[in-house]
């Protein structure tokens, strides 16, 4: 049998998107999300081992506490999209979450009573520093030898990376690694309200960002190199299994509602998608 699959959630980088992926192959709470709660992680595993599929926002390395082999998977985003969209997101609420009961950070707090700018959010990297590096290395205070690390750990251990801007392919190779049928999605989680109402962004601020961001950057730009290499050697065969995802995928788009029908699944795309994922 194979190792269950282990997605690792970098914060504000689609990862609820690609659990709703998760939930469409499996069916709605078989994906195990783990957060801490101070009870060890018997249950979490218990239910892993189970349905086969979880993760969480956990780093790297969370199979030695669990004592049982992973098949990681994770999907990055443009550090700085990432950081501006944290903002947002702690801005308005957490989408409304925060009225509802949901806890916030000290600095998320600050962003939410209007005392903290975009650019000293950005400019400090409030929404963490080298989140990408920390994660997929295992080290809490990243430096050079991590990101090293994190390069040798997404090669050797991860079953599939992706990048946030390009769910589609990411999804088509997680269902070739898996098992599963189903590349698809519905957007979840999206940050509401108009990113015009958040201020301006200065270049100073921006550029110390990147500075400050250098291994996430690095990362970043290293994982999307891997992706193109992954994709050249899966030849015409990925490449046609891909352009029907994307058409379908637009479709599903249109959905107002939750649904998933036939009409976008029929007997000759499935044999067509199966080409790649079989």
């Amino acid at each position: 049998m194979s190792s269950p699959t282990f997605f690792i959630h970098p914060p504000k980088s689609g990862g609820s998107t690609v659990i709703s992926f998760f939930d469409l192959n499996k069916a709605k709470d078989q994906f195990t999300v783990f957060e801490w709660t101070g009870d060890g992680w018997d249950r979490c595993r218990a239910k892993l081992l189970q349905t086969r599929i979880g993760g969480g926002h956990q780093p790297y390395g969370i199979h030695r506490s669990l004592k049982t082999p992973l098949a990681y998977c994770t999907i990055l985003r443009d550090p700085l999209a990432r950081q501006i969209s944290h903002y947002r997101y702690a801005l308005n609420g957490k989408n409304g979450d925060v009225a509802r009961g949901a806890s916030v950070s000290a600095t998320e707090a600050l962003v939410l009573r209007g005392a903290l700018s975009l650019d000293e959010w950005v400019s400090e990297s409030l929404g963490g520093r080298n989140v990408f590096v920390q994660m997929l290395s295992g080290h809490p205070a990243p430096d050079e030898l991590s990101l090293g690390i994190a390069k040798a750990n997404l090669h050797h251990h991860f079953s599939a990376v992706g990048i946030c801007e390009n769910m589609s392919e990411f999804l088509l190779r997680l269902c070739a690694k898996t098992g599963m049928k189903l590349p698809f999605y519905f957007e979840t989680n999206i940050t509401s309200g108009s990113a015009k109402n958040i201020g301006q962004l200065s270049e100073s601020a921006k550029q110390k960002f990147i500075q400050d961001n250098r291994l996430d950057y690095e990362i970043f730009e290293y994982a999307k190199r891997e992706i193109q290499s992954d994709a050249h050697k899966s030849g015409s065969v990925f490449a046609n299994a891909l352009n029907l995802v994307h058409v379908i995928q637009a479709e599903i788009n249109q959905l107002r509602i939750r649904t998933f029908t036939a009409r976008w699944y029929s007997a000759s795309t499935k044999r067509s998608l199966s080409k790649y994922t079989a």
